[in-house]
């Protein structure tokens, strides 16, 4: 969070016990006018490093090093707070690994019973030096034992508790982040600094904004603003503002809003702090762009840059989203070339984000830091190898996510290809369906149209001779009573085949009643005797499954009838547990079903019918018979 550093360096000033000039200007004075002894001096240098910790570097690092040098040779006075100050001489040129190596050397020099609280500086020191590596975990575990170590002094505690929920924040760990800014809070009231009360107040009510409950962080805004007029602290004023600001969009009560941010930037300005200014800038930004007031959004996009490109260290991780928001204000205001520029460059700077988000997961997967060194050697030895574990481990974490995605990505191609391959299969079956129901009925409709013509055509003129013949009778001529009889024999048999090709009972009653006049029919023009029974429940079909089952009973017993030379044919219709058992057999010399199975326009229509009904036929044949058995599930043709 932006107050990080801030309440770091607040931190290192109150140590001091006095107001920052004064001091500064009391300390040159003493050491000019006076001549203090080593350990005076060693103590006047490492007082005016502190004052100047806060806002310069080059006199941090001239007086910290007189104050080394001095130590060295009064026995090592105030030498641990001294190296202290080298390691946060390094964290400002943004050298972490050199930090690390003078604030292990502080532990190594400081006593544990006395420096108790020194060495909870070091620890929040350690917790600096890894932000710039986003290792959130080593952060956390260092002030973690900061804050365990400042019990009985609740200013510098809560400083700890607060950049610890600063970085829970930044892991975006929601409900710890606000357990330690409360906390913060509670320690701040014991302390009675209003400065860090307001300052958890507003983290707290920015959490709680974070979390998009709004009720809760306007609680908490708005007493951190009765703090804030209170004091009439420009920093509490200016953040407390920011956050109001934001809460006041999200409610969509955009005067208030406008209001909130333009005093957040004007107490900005009062601070003279670039980087505030920059902020509200955006804020402002955001928030005309949200009015649809895209010019008015427009010009503090362009203030924000202009402050932007005079100090680019100011705000890095901000100016992406700038180029973002800004674009799409240009590309809303018609400036469709300049938004495309702005949105490239956003584009570069989040592919480059990615990156180091990714280097950032594999340091915090690091095991927890191993013990202090105290040998410089030793630790830079340490520093190199930890550099290569993390090389190794994202390489690692690279590998395995290729692979993890190659194996996706291939189980889904097999997923798909199986589905296509089902779907296939479903299109397939549906075509066989739709080609043998067409073949059925263009079969049925011939043989009615072959019925028709042997009833009306062949069948008549027949009539037509035993009349005229019968008027011959007269004449008592033996022969042509002869042909009369044959005539007769003839229609009769004209009329069966009729019957047989289209029978009428099939159309008017049921398979068995069709079945059963259709043996008798047969039996009565034919030698075998043919016979027919019925076993189970009844059997109640759409027709056009018990023509199919017709049809194949009428094929089995005219093979029977043609080629078997069988004296008996038995027919039986067996209906029990939604399963039908149709079953055709004869006494006959029986067949070669191997020499037989692709023979025949008989049998290629029963293979069709019994496709199309999805049942099974197997059939037994020997020299003493054949038994031909039709199995049905009438669930798996219910459907059709």
């Amino acid at each position: 969070m932006k107050k990080l550093h801030l309440l770091f360096f607040i931190l290192l000033i109150a140590i001091s016990g006095f107001s920052q000039n004064a001091l500064i200007d009391n300390i040159k004075n003493h050491l000019e006018t006076k001549n203090p002894t080593d350990s005076i001096k060693v103590k006047a240098y490492y007082s005016l490093a502190q004052q100047y910790a806060g806002f310069s570097k080059d006199s941090l690092v001239l007086y910290t090093n007189k104050a080394l040098q001095l130590s060295k040779k009064t026995n090592n006075y105030l030498l641990p707070h001294i190296y202290n100050y080298k390691g946060i001489e390094y964290l400002m040129k943004a050298k972490p690994d050199s930090a690390r190596i003078y604030l292990n050397k502080a532990l190594s020099v400081l006593d544990e019973e006395k420096d108790i609280e020194v060495k909870a500086n070091v620890y929040q020191n350690f917790s600096n030096s890894y932000q710039s590596e986003g290792n959130f975990q080593k952060r956390v575990d260092y002030l973690i034992k900061s804050a365990d170590m400042l019990e009985n002094n609740p200013y510098n505690q809560c400083v700890s508790l607060y950049n610890i929920g600063a970085v829970y924040s930044q892991m975006d760990i929601k409900s710890k982040s606000l357990d330690y800014f409360k906390k913060s809070y509670e320690v701040s009231k014991i302390g009675k600094n209003v400065t860090l009360e307001c300052s958890s107040l507003t983290a707290i009510g920015a959490a709680y904004l974070g979390s998009k409950a709004l009720d809760s962080a306007e609680v908490y805004l708005e007493k951190s603003l009765v703090i804030s007029k209170q004091t009439n602290s420009s920093f509490d004023l200016y953040d407390t503002y920011s956050m109001l600001g934001a809460l006041y969009s999200k409610r969509e009560l955009y005067d208030k809003a406008e209001n909130a941010y333009l005093k957040a930037s004007k107490h900005a300005e009062l601070l003279g702090d670039e980087k505030n200014i920059m902020r509200v800038n955006a804020s402002l930004a955001d928030y005309y762009f949200d009015k649809k007031k895209y010019e008015k959004a427009i010009d503090y996009y362009k203030e924000y840059y202009r402050l932007y490109e005079e100090n680019p260290d100011k705000d890095q991780n901000l100016i992406h989203l700038i180029y973002k928001n800004w674009g799409r204000a240009e590309g809303a205001s018609g400036n469709t070339r300049k938004s495309n520029e702005l949105l490239d460059k956003y584009l570069k700077i989040q592919d480059s984000l990615y990156s180091k988000e990714n280097r950032a997961l594999v340091a915090d997967l690091e095991t927890k830091y191993q013990t202090e060194k105290k040998d410089k050697t030793i630790l830079e030895n340490e520093l190199k190898l930890e550099k290569s574990q993390t090389k190794t481990r994202l390489m690692t974490i690279l590998i395995i996510s290729l692979l993890l995605a190659s194996i996706l990505l291939w189980f889904l191609f097999q997923q798909r290809q199986k589905r296509i391959q089902q779907q296939l299969i479903v299109i397939k079956r549906e075509q066989e369906v739709l080609t043998l129901e067409s073949l059925i009925a263009g079969e049925e409709k011939e043989r009615l149209r072959i019925s028709k013509e042997l009833h009306d055509g062949v069948n008549g003129d027949l009539s037509a001779i035993k009349f005229k013949l019968s008027s011959l009778l007269k004449m008592n001529n033996e022969v042509i009573n002869e042909a009369v009889t044959m005539i007769d024999n003839s229609c009769q048999q004209v009329r069966a085949i009729s019957h047989n090709l289209v029978p009428p009972s099939l159309k008017n009653f049921s398979l068995v009643e069709a079945v059963s006049n259709y043996c008798e029919n047969m039996d009565s023009i034919h030698k075998p005797e043919i016979s027919f029974q019925t076993i189970g429940d009844p059997i109640d079909l759409n027709k056009k499954v018990e023509v199919n089952i017709f049809r194949i009973i009428q094929e089995l017993v005219t093979n029977a009838t043609k080629h078997a030379q069988a004296s008996a044919i038995d027919v039986q219709i067996s209906h029990q547990n939604n399963s039908i058992l149709v079953t055709v057999e004869d006494n006959g010399k029986g067949y070669d079903s191997e020499v037989e199975e692709h023979s025949g326009i008989g049998l290629e229509n029963i293979k069709s019918r019994v496709e199309y009904l999805n049942a099974n036929l197997e059939v037994v044949t020997s020299d003493n018979g054949t038994s031909n058995t039709l199995e049905i599930d009438v669930d798996k043709i219910s459907t059709k």
